[in-house]
């Protein structure tokens, strides 16, 4: 079944993507999941090594020629600050963040009590509103609503975190939470 089915994957991508002019390398390894994931005995990881060439210019691609290439497979990034907007998909990204370290065991910085905010009215963080950290050391994602100041929230991550937001145009995001609160 496993085999059969790899072999599906590999044929449909290899065409999707020959088609395209593009060839693409294709890795397949296994790995067994953790306990709690024992209905899920293997896991297929199909990774696509971009080391992608162009073949020759096709019809579709008159003038091109050349070699394309894909920058290297890069680490993942742990460290995240997400600073949520109202009424802008916030919860959802939210969501997606708090699900993501989860399942990496990664350090939230949350507020003490679970319906607050990590700060008060007017400010970015304040240290009596906030969960400390298991270990004394450093957190991993910051997913909140924040008044952003690099000063105040730089002590609680490392250095090479990086920092989202969601931006909105402002006239839109006003019509909608107004009309979202009234």
């Amino acid at each position: 079944m496993k085999k059969s089915f790899l072999t599906f994957v590999r044929i449909s991508v290899l065409v999707a993507c020959l088609m395209g002019g593009v060839y693409l390398c294709l890795n397949v390894s296994f790995s067994t999941r953790p306990s709690h994931y024992a209905r899920h005995e293997a896991l297929a990881t199909i990774r696509l090594s971009l080391n992608a060439t162009s073949n020759t210019p096709s019809k579709e691609s008159a003038g091109y020629s050349g070699t394309t290439t894909i920058p290297p497979e890069k680490q993942e990034q742990r460290q995240i600050i997400f600073i949520k907007v109202h009424k802008a998909a916030s919860s959802t990204v939210q969501n997606i963040l708090l699900r993501f370290s989860l399942a990496r065991d990664l350090n939230i910085l949350l507020p003490i009590h679970p319906r607050d905010h990590i700060n008060d009215f007017g400010s970015s963080i304040d240290p009596n509103r906030i969960l400390p950290h298991p270990t004394g050391g450093l957190f991993d994602i910051l997913c909140d609503h924040v008044i952003f100041n690099e000063d105040v929230i730089a002590p609680y991550f490392p250095t090479f975190t990086v920092r989202i937001a969601i931006v909105r145009e402002p006239l839109q995001q006003m019509l909608s939470a107004l009309a979202y609160f009234s």
